[in-house]
């Protein structure tokens, strides 16, 4: 499906055969970060998701939890998306009702600030 690559790839941490990278890719297509590696002959054992356009999730959330964009992210990812950024309209009470009924089915996590970048050291 057309030739794909890494913009970015960073290594985090880990040993030997348990080394973690932060990789950046532009598109997203079916299974595309693990064919880039298959391609390297490497095989991806565990794979998540930290960012989605400049917008990093939380890292708390588990499957099936979700948090509540601020106005600004939401803003930026329209921005980013070549979207006019609209005013998210506020949940009416019945609305804010209903939520705090499925608590259960969806457990709200509290928002996360952006990750502050480490500062480079002068070596």
């Amino acid at each position: 499906d057309g030739p794909a690559r890494f913009s970015d790839v960073q290594e985090f941490g880990g040993e030997g055969i348990n080394t973690w990278f932060h990789v950046v890719i532009l598109e997203g297509r079916n299974r595309e970060v693990r064919r880039l590696w298959e391609s390297q002959g490497l095989t991806v054992s565990r794979l998540k998701r930290v960012r989605y356009g400049n917008i990093f999730l939380d890292k708390r959330a588990k499957a099936g939890e979700w948090t509540e964009m601020t106005q600004d992210e939401i803003d930026e990812l329209s921005t980013l998306a070549g979207l006019e950024p609209r005013k998210v309209p506020e949940l009416t009470p019945d609305e804010k009702n209903r939520w705090s009924r499925d608590k259960n089915k969806r457990r709200p996590v509290t928002a996360m600030k952006k990750p502050r970048r480490p500062r480079r050291e002068d070596s």
